[in-house]
């Protein structure tokens, strides 16, 4: 008993029951919990009342896992409780270095290697991890780092009930991962939970595998192996498919980073009993399609819904340079396309045509293989996509009669929506709006699902539409104009430090309508016109102004940072495809639909002929 009291930390009593302020089998968790460890002198029993750690057995156990001597005899083992572990009887010496701790390494006859081969654990595999055993016969997983040995952890060599104990570690070692040596770091690395998961993984022909040393809550791991991790830019984390294997792989998400980080989806509960079911080829496949977690907020837009219309009807070529194509040969002579780096300001009075020109920026783009992220604050991610479809196929578009607007509306034909999800596949992200309606957010995370963009997505050309609604936290006055101001801030280092061109569509002060319109008439502070880079505006004529100019608008360079000029380039807009052509140009078709079988309609009663 004193021997105990003197090994265990801090103490108070309850009776018969000693209550210690740590326990040494969990050491209170990452909560660190205090007096959950109790011990029972009388009966000989001790138990951890932490639920994740559930400890519990005879206290020849516990004498063992602190290095003490055992004090009953092997022939009365048999009088403990049926629901103890079996207690290894190896007296652990406090002082022995663990690399001076002798294994013998695990024989075709021993219960650990039959264990394991129960297991479907191959002789290749066992020698490979150097299993080994103790004097006890129980398995030994020797740890090494650099060729040198760093930690032994021990398991039972038979199925062990659920609450007792089954794995321990030998005092004094350090928390080096299994199979450490035989990693290449700058290939993708399998991180598992346990040793025989590591194994499995192996044997399955990922070799470049390994395990962690002390559960899933210890990560001190880390710190050893820190700089390896860090130069590594793939790592398969492979948790157990429960509470705690969740937990493990959340955090590793954190600590390594989203864009690293690649999860496996097991309908068993490991990777070993995987192997058990479905053998190597099973690991194999579970391996193959590990995917990178999909963060809330970013939607790749091939898989959003067809947008329906309400009615009650009854019926590429490579970028030159890395500067991106405006579509607009007068646009790219004055500002050569869109920068790396650069921020764009597109602006103009109400209903003038600041979105359906930004989002032809963005088809501009993408045929020419460059992805895109959007951030539309005005319309669902259903009606951004079929306005877009729409200015896809242009003249393809077909109508519906709308009884309650009484007039036709155009949408995209079924036969379509194939070859445009298909168009915009990979290169087009939005996005998901609807998130600021689940819950508050800020501004920092649009700035937060763009840099995942930029990093997992390689997207070069991102859109703000618009800034009104992108900011949504302050409201009027010298604040809000403040904050606009930071906001577009942040936005232009973003495109410093990821080499993107981030365009904001931004709407104007009220002027008057016979008025020039310049960059003081940009809504927000002078700061938002000064930390862009291109001012853009686009203005609709009247119809004296478009018989003296020729075109139905115009669209002025009011800042140019780069090269310095301005000048107005003038447009024609074609309603049918919803697109602005500069006069000169003609209209691109950015996917041959004349080859698309078009779905017949039924036929009704009165096309019958008989």
């Amino acid at each position: 008993m004193d021997e105990i009291l003197r090994s265990l930390s801090e103490f108070k009593t309850k009776g018969s029951e000693y209550i210690f302020k740590t326990c040494p089998f969990c050491n209170g968790g990452q909560s660190s919990d205090k007096y959950k460890f109790f011990v029972n002198f009388e009966k000989e029993t001790y138990i951890c009342f932490r639920g994740k750690c559930g400890a519990k057995g005879h206290l020849n156990e516990l004498r063992s896992h602190l290095g003490l001597q055992t004090k009953i005899k092997k022939e009365n083992y048999k009088n403990m409780s049926n629901t103890a572990a079996k207690p290894a009887t190896t007296k652990l010496i406090e002082s022995k270095k663990i690399a001076d701790v002798k294994l013998i390494r695990l024989q075709e006859n021993d219960k650990g290697y039959k264990y394991l081969q129960l297991r479907k654990i191959s002789k290749e595999t066992i020698e490979h991890f150097k299993v080994s055993k103790d004097k006890n016969n129980n398995i030994a997983f020797p740890f090494y780092q650099n060729g040198v040995l760093k930690c032994i952890k021990y398991r039972i060599p038979e199925k062990v009930e659920k609450g007792n104990l089954k794995t321990w570690q030998e005092k004094g070692g350090e928390p080096v991962l299994l199979n450490a040596d035989n990693i290449n770091w700058d290939e993708p690395v399998i991180i598992t939970e346990g040793e025989i998961d590591c194994m499995s993984v192996w044997q399955s022909g990922y070799k470049n595998v390994v395990s962690i040393p002390l559960g899933v809550k210890n990560f001190e791991w880390v710190d050893i192996h820190w700089d390896d991790i860090e130069k590594c830019k793939e790592l398969i984390v492979c948790g157990d498919n429960d509470e705690a294997g969740t937990k493990f792989n959340e955090d590793c998400i954190k600590k390594f980073g989203v864009n690293r980080v690649k999860l496996i989806q097991n309908q068993y509960n490991d990777l070993n009993i995987l192997l058990y079911k479905e053998s190597e080829e099973g690991v194999k496949k579970t391996l193959e399609v590990a995917e990178f977690e999909k963060i809330d907020g970013l939607i790749e837009l091939s898989e959003v819904d067809k947008w329906e219309i309400q009615t009650k009807s009854e019926d590429s070529e490579s970028v030159e340079d890395e500067r991106i194509d405006s579509g607009f040969k007068g646009l790219n002579m004055f500002t050569g396309g869109f920068n790396p780096g650069g921020l764009t300001i597109l602006s103009g009075k109400r209903g003038e045509g600041k979105s359906t020109l930004a989002s032809q920026f963005i088809l501009e783009a993408i045929s020419n293989n460059v992805s895109c992220c959007v951030y539309s604050g005005e319309l669902t991610k259903e009606l951004f996509k079929h306005w877009l479809f729409l200015q896809i196929i242009g003249e393809h578009s077909q109508t519906k009669f709308d009884s309650m607007r009484g007039k036709d509306v155009e949408y995209v034909p079924g036969e379509y929506y194939e070859v445009l999800n298909e168009w915009i596949k990979n290169k087009l992200y939005i996005y998901d709006n609807t998130v600021l309606e689940r819950k508050k957010l800020e501004e920092a995370s649009i700035l937060q699902i763009f840099k995942y963009a930029a990093r997992r997505h390689d997207c070069k050309l991102f859109l703000v539409d618009n800034l009104m609604t992108a900011r949504n936290q302050f409201e009027g006055g010298y604040d809000f104009y403040k904050n606009q101001g930071e906001f577009i801030g942040s936005f232009k280092v973003f495109a410093n430090d990821y080499n993107v061109n981030v365009i904001f569509v931004a709407h104007p002060k009220k002027t008057d309508n016979n008025s020039n319109f310049g960059n003081d008439d940009i809504s927000g502070s002078s700061e938002n016109t000064d930390r862009a880079d291109v001012v853009i505006t686009i203005c609709r004529l009247d119809e004296e102004n478009s018989a003296k100019y020729k075109c139905s608008s115009i669209l002025s360079v009011l800042k140019n940072r780069l090269y310095g000029e301005l000048g107005n380039i003038r447009l024609d807009f074609d309603s049918k495809s919803k697109r602005f052509i500069q006069i000169g140009q003609t209209m691109k078709e950015y996917i041959d639909l004349s080859k698309v079988v078009k779905i017949e309609k039924p036929m009704t009663f009165d096309d019958c002929p008989f």
